[in-house]
């Protein structure tokens, strides 16, 4: 099927009885019922909209997956605004004032009629603000919010992202299907309690989705996965989903810290991500110029079309999960075929009902 053809389809809007927690077990469908946000996008990063059940095809551990509905769900967001606010974020030239300005670009432009709430972290994680309409709370408590001085070494500050991220799951509970943490920082944890695994069994047991906006100091391909660049001259910007996986050159900082492997965390949890390179050739700089910050915040829009609008699907397990456990999901054509050229993006593993909360 292609995908002009799939445009044609008219869109089925869900309405606002459907605030299911993603991944909650249904009490019609028991411990094999899930109900999950995913995005299908073409090879422009654009949504693929029009798709049915009959387009969908998913299996868990060697068996079927019964896609029980599929609907596209626009109803307004509630995003958990987490920005890194540690001595790190200070190290380079203009960093922490795109972090700043890609923040308020997501309170300004972001998905529309969203509640946000302000979280920052650094050692401790700080709650500014609760879930708003009007975002001019978050404006000033972010203006007030900045690295506590300006380390060069990454090493000697105190971050607790994987921390942050586990107490935006808690701020999202009781959670609703489309609930998102939007996540700027560059990638450094040197404090954090919270291991990796701990984090993903959270962000999958509360169902919200892991968007991140990355500055981390190098300039090459990072974190993420690439998708096709911008005009000659831009910074390296890439955006999941894609099927080349790369190796974080990241140096470690120490047995307790070092870079965060976000990609898998995104990944997991259904979300996008997004590595802004810097740019400079003596030391990394994230003074962009007006067309590198034209490109940046067109790809900041990608992700929050993803976090506006998806399709929710209620899918039924064939089996239900004793642990943690991946699956797949692919999207087809009227012949059964696996459509090319779109990606699916969806939470890659599934939890147990045990460790929904």
């Amino acid at each position: 099927m292609k995908l002009r053809a799939l445009l044609a389809v008219p869109l089925l809007l869900v309405g606002a009885a459907l605030e299911a927690r993603a991944q909650a077990c249904s009490s019609e469908g028991g411990s094999l019922r899930r109900t999950l946000a995913v995005n299908v996008l073409d090879e422009r990063m654009q949504p693929v909209s029009g798709l049915t059940a009959v387009n969908f095809r998913g299996r868990f551990r060697d068996e079927e997956v019964r896609i029980v509905s599929v609907t596209a769900d626009t109803q307004p967001r509630r995003i958990v605004l987490l920005v890194d606010v540690s001595e790190s974020m200070a190290t380079r030239v203009g960093r922490w004032g795109l972090a700043v300005e890609a923040a308020e670009h997501l309170l300004g432009t972001g998905p529309p009629d969203s509640t946000i709430a302000l979280v920052t972290f650094a050692e401790k994680v700080e709650a500014r603000t609760g879930f708003e309409f009007e975002t001019q709370k978050a404006r000033q408590a972010l203006k007030a919010a900045r690295p506590a001085g300006d380390s060069s070494d990454p090493s000697g500050t105190r971050t607790a992202l994987r921390d942050a991220v586990m107490e935006a799951t808690r701020l999202l509970t009781p959670s609703r299907t489309g609930d998102a943490i939007y996540l700027i920082t560059d990638g450094y944890d040197t404090f954090s309690r919270a291991k990796d695994e701990e984090v993903e069994a959270a962000l999958l047991g509360s169902g919200a989705r892991l968007f991140a906006v990355v500055l981390p100091d190098w300039a090459g391909p990072s974190l993420f996965v690439e998708t096709p660049q911008g005009p000659a001259g831009m910074p390296s910007f890439i955006l999941l989903p894609l099927t080349t996986a790369l190796t974080v050159p990241a140096p470690r900082l120490g047995e307790s810290g070092g870079a965060v492997a976000l990609r898998a965390l995104v990944d997991a949890s259904g979300g996008l991500g997004m590595t802004a390179g810097a740019v400079g050739t003596s030391a990394p700089r994230f003074d962009y110029n007006e067309k590198q910050r034209g490109w940046f915040f067109s790809q900041a829009h990608l992700l929050y079309g993803a976090m506006g609008e998806f399709y929710r699907l209620d899918v039924e397990l064939p089996e239900e999960p004793d642990r943690l456990r991946e699956w797949r999901l692919e999207v087809v054509g009227a012949d059964g075929k696996k459509l090319k050229d779109v990606y699916t993006v969806y939470p890659r593993k599934l939890a147990p009902c045990a460790s929904d909360h």
